[in-house]
């Protein structure tokens, strides 16, 4: 696990968590050399006497007389003073030591989370077809910080308190030697043989827990996805049912873990008073005198106060690790199987004046048995308008997308004024293409934000927008029925607005950023005819300027196309304008008879 756990991380983070581990080998030190230090102060407290019979503090003593404390009194009260001094101290670094832990751990949620993130975006348009979306957002908010804190920190206490644990063992050896090896073994067993029983149900605990989180998670994008739906078909209680299954799961095998990890405290409570009581039995009975005993008797009391809460933490740690399992595998798997994507430093320009086209492309989708698109061989003519049209299922947006750069052929080439579209260049093709899909998908932000999608607020170019809402025929509605106009609220995915005012700030959105190539995808389908024919005159005029691509199904949208291209099993089966195919080809005719297009 540690190797998965250390693949996940920089090698930044990986030298601040080797100085963290630094400070909290220092922090335990000094903590272990403040429990050693009340030995002495307490054997000088029970016998003054001792000053002069030990050989150590004898020496302290000579010390203490250069520096003018003289007296038994004063000497106490100096080596009480040095015993406060060294524990401040002793704190004071161990609470640098928890923020730096904490400091630590958070900062590698936020930067595991963002490398994920950012891992996830670098992916093909293709890997999403294959992804949920609602899985996506449940690794990056609820797994990473598991991982972080069920795994990463966990490992932190473990190695914090293990040393600390190691210390005292070792001070409580050198003091009393068989006293000190039968308590460690005692305690240590306990916490030993009570991991080794749970360690498999610690696992699969986890391994639910991992499922039934992804369930959850899915299960909400579900309902509030399909809201409408949901609330059209009275499905509230079924929505909620199917979230309560594997929410109530999760909630137990949380409890579970974290109380199986808290078990062995209320034991060994019991087991360390019983312990200290019968040490004290033992050394009050060895016949030492009481003064004798009362050091070794505090150091232990002291030492076993600080003891038991560092072994807890190791086992609490360690259960927390076999818990998260799973999630630490499933994460490490998911991030190394990313893949890496290179992006150009200066990508290679895209100019297009003459054409764009396709030369025997061929592509199917993975996992699909035929080809979408097979051996497409066609020409767009640049500073013109174009129509893609064909029955469902004929291959229009998969030709849509492999002309966006989305996905790539997997045999022949889209080539653009006689460059190859390729990796080096496909994102300088991008910017020169605006694009309007059918479900246009609005942010819960104003119509500005929207038009602009993905520009900084400080960044937007008002007028540009209001050019683009004129071109889109939005504009009039904008300022004559919205009280905040262009800073009006959409809501969730553009609730508060029609289908048809949505598709409109689809179209300024592709306007906005002022394309050579504008590609309609059905773009206009949620219009009226009446704002349909504004938008299309609007669009027909900017394709002085630019190449306009309508993918159609309604033929009446493909009325001023200079070419129209009909597709039918991801072949082109006819081209030719309008009219042209109106009355030479039969398909089309059967096309227009069923959209009642004379």
């Amino acid at each position: 696990m540690l190797t998965k756990l250390m693949a996940l991380l920089s090698r930044q983070e990986r030298n601040q968590i080797f100085f963290l581990l630094g400070l909290i080998l220092l922090s335990a030190c000094l903590e272990a050399l403040g429990i050693a230090s009340v030995m002495p102060f307490m054997a000088v407290l029970a016998n003054p006497e001792v000053l002069q019979t030990n050989h150590f503090l004898a020496r302290g003593v000579d010390l203490a007389a250069s520096l003018g404390i003289v007296g038994n009194e004063l000497i106490l009260l100096f080596m009480g003073a040095i015993f406060f001094v060294l524990l401040v101290f002793s704190i004071g670094v161990k609470c640098i030591s928890t923020y730096f832990q904490l400091r630590v751990a958070l900062m590698l949620e936020f930067s595991i989370g963002k490398r994920l993130v950012e891992r996830y975006l670098d992916q093909t348009y293709e890997w999403f077809l294959n992804r949920n979306s609602a899985d996506l957002g449940k690794t990056v908010l609820s797994e990473v910080n598991t991982v972080v804190y069920v795994a990463i920190y966990p490992m932190i206490r473990i190695i914090a308190h293990g040393i600390l644990t190691f210390l005292i063992l070792v001070l409580l050896i050198l003091a009393d030697p068989a006293i000190a090896l039968f308590s460690g073994v005692v305690i240590g067993a306990c916490y030993v043989l009570i991991f080794l029983k749970i360690r498999r149900v610690l696992s699969r605990y986890g391994e639910e827990r991992f499922t039934t989180n992804k369930k959850r998670f899915s299960v909400l994008s579900e309902a509030f996805g399909s809201i409408k739906d949901v609330k059209l078909n009275s499905l509230e209680n079924v929505y909620s049912n199917l979230f309560a299954g594997p929410a109530l799961k999760y909630a137990q095998r949380e409890t579970q873990g974290q109380v199986l990890g808290q078990l062995p405290r209320f034991i060994l409570e019991a087991v360390a008073f019983g312990g200290i009581l019968a040490v004290t039995l033992y050394l009050m009975t060895s016949g030492d005198l009481f003064a004798d005993v009362l050091p070794l008797l505090a150091l232990y009391v002291f030492a076993g106060y600080r003891l038991l809460p560092a072994m807890q933490q190791v086992y609490q740690s360690g259960t927390e690790l076999r818990f998260a399992k799973t999630t630490v595998a499933a994460l490490h798997e998911e991030y190394t199987g990313l893949k890496v994507a290179e992006h150009p430093i200066k990508p290679d320009p895209i100019v297009l004046r003459e054409s764009i086209k396709l030369i025997d492309v061929t592509y199917r989708y993975p996992k699909a048995r035929t080809n979408s698109i097979n051996g497409l061989s066609l020409t767009l003519p640049a500073q013109s308008v174009v129509g893609i049209a064909g029955p469902t299922g004929s291959g229009k947006t998969t030709l849509v997308d492999i002309v966006l750069g989305l996905i790539s052929p997997h045999e022949g080439n889209v080539v653009v004024d006689g460059t190859v579209i390729s990796d080096t260049n496909r994102k300088s093709w991008q910017r020169l293409v605006g694009y309007v899909p059918q479900n246009i998908y609005l942010a819960d932000d104003s119509i500005l934000a929207n038009i602009a999608f993905g520009v900084p607020l400080a960044e937007i170019c008002q007028e540009s927008v209001i050019k683009a809402a004129r071109a889109a025929n939005l504009h009039d509605f904008i300022e004559e029925e919205l009280a905040e106009k262009y800073f009006t609220k959409v809501g969730e995915r553009g609730v508060r607005l029609s289908g048809g005012q949505r598709q409109r700030i689809g179209i300024a959105r592709a306007l906005y950023k002022a394309p050579e190539v504008l590609i309609l995808d059905e773009g206009t389908s949620a219009l009226d005819g009446f704002t349909e024919k504004m938008v299309m005159e609007a669009i027909g005029a900017l394709a002085q300027t630019m190449t306009i691509i309508l993918v159609a199904h309604r033929l009446n949208t493909l009325r001023k196309c200079q070419a129209i291209f009909l597709l039918e099993g991801g072949s082109l089966v006819e081209q030719g304008s309008f009219a042209e195919l109106k009355y030479s080809s039969k398909r089309f005719k059967a096309m227009l008879a069923g959209d009642n297009v004379d």
